[in-house]
């Protein structure tokens, strides 16, 4: 063996000593050469001595890769990478949760993400666990994080528009369907009965329904939404902190159900009520519902005015009272637009 061959394998193998805690849970048996894609490779290097060796310098490769911000380059090499392990549901997991999760927030436009994230969603589908994983993304990386704020008007919102368009053509090929992006969420998990995964669905109807009222006025999917929330809440009766979140999270939708503000309201449910309430406003001409997200919006907007980095929730502002000029005086005000104005 040459100097140069010997220090070649010496750096490897201390790659390998190195890494292999990380990766022995994605430890893989040898693919055949059309998964591999590596035509008479795969008779020798990757499914004999060397395959360790090698899967751990790609593995590597790509962490380089991603540090350097060489990303085009990482989202194919773990294109090759997921292709490497057919039989490894957890390396196939993990594999599409980086390129959805991780890949995706460094892509350089909306369009390239929206690739990337798609190829880990599509990965995902196709093992035990992954249709979960492709939930929580839903609920928190197509566009904006749920559990957190959902805002409805920005600059987070326009973009949060174009992740939502290509969340509909990727459920209309799985599901048959075009299907707003909770509703995907929902479809994700249908038949799944873990716990973890009712309480995943009973916050998505949640969004959904909430979304439902600012859009439509109404939420056809509020009575599922509420059941999902009250027995999640049920299922988890010896843990208070844990019930009265889900309980409070049903009272608080079925309050801005009826254009009520819910007593007491929690500071996360006041957003989210103030725009069903504009919803409701909108589409009854309910001058009451809207002077209740006016007022709601205006508190909101006092807590965030001069803490840096807040928003200040001036556009729902704006939004609002131009609907409550408009149902005051329908013949001489347009109607305004609505945040869910020309989306499918």
């Amino acid at each position: 063996m040459s100097a140069r061959i010997a220090a070649a394998a010496a750096l490897l193998v201390a790659a390998l000593a190195l890494a292999q805690p990380v990766r022995d849970a994605l430890a893989p048996e040898a693919p055949s050469a059309p998964a591999a894609g590596a035509g008479d490779l795969a008779g020798n290097v990757l499914s004999g001595s060397f395959r360790p060796l090698l899967l751990t310098y790609l593995w590597l490769k790509g962490d380089v890769l991603y540090g350097e911000g060489r990303d085009a380059e990482c989202y194919e090499l773990y294109r090759i990478l997921h292709a490497l392990y057919p039989d490894n549901e957890r390396a196939r997991d993990y594999v599409g949760w980086f390129l959805a999760f991780n890949l995706k927030q460094k892509a350089p436009g909306a369009a390239v993400g929206w690739t990337w994230a798609e190829t880990g969603l599509e990965m995902l589908l196709g093992t035990p666990e992954g249709p979960s994983i492709v939930a929580d993304w839903i609920r928190k990386q197509c566009g904006q994080n749920s559990i957190a704020l959902e805002r409805y008007a920005g600059p987070k919102w326009e973009e949060e528009r174009v992740w939502r368009a290509g969340l509909r053509g990727f459920a209309a090929r799985h599901f048959g369907e075009e299907l707003s992006r909770f509703a995907a969420g929902v479809r994700v998990l249908e038949g799944r009965g873990a716990f973890a995964d009712r309480a995943r669905r009973a916050v998505l109807l949640r969004s959904l329904a909430y979304e439902e009222l600012l859009r439509y006025g109404e939420a056809p999917h509020l009575a599922e939404a509420l059941a999902a929330l009250r027995e999640t809440a049920e299922a988890v009766a010896d843990e208070p902190d844990l019930r009265a979140y889900f309980e409070d999270r049903a009272r608080c939708l079925a309050a801005a159900a009826e254009g009520q503000v819910p007593e007491p309201l929690p500071a996360p449910d006041a957003y989210p009520v103030a725009m069903a309430l504009l919803g409701r406003g909108a589409k009854d001409g309910d001058k009451g519902a809207l002077d209740r997200a006016i007022a709601l919006l205006d508190a909101l907007r006092a807590q965030a005015d001069g803490v840096p980095g807040a928003t200040g929730f001036h556009e729902e502002l704006d939004l609002v009272r131009r609907w409550r000029a408009r149902v005051e005086d329908p013949e001489k005000t347009a109607r305004p637009p609505l945040p869910f104005d020309g989306m499918p």
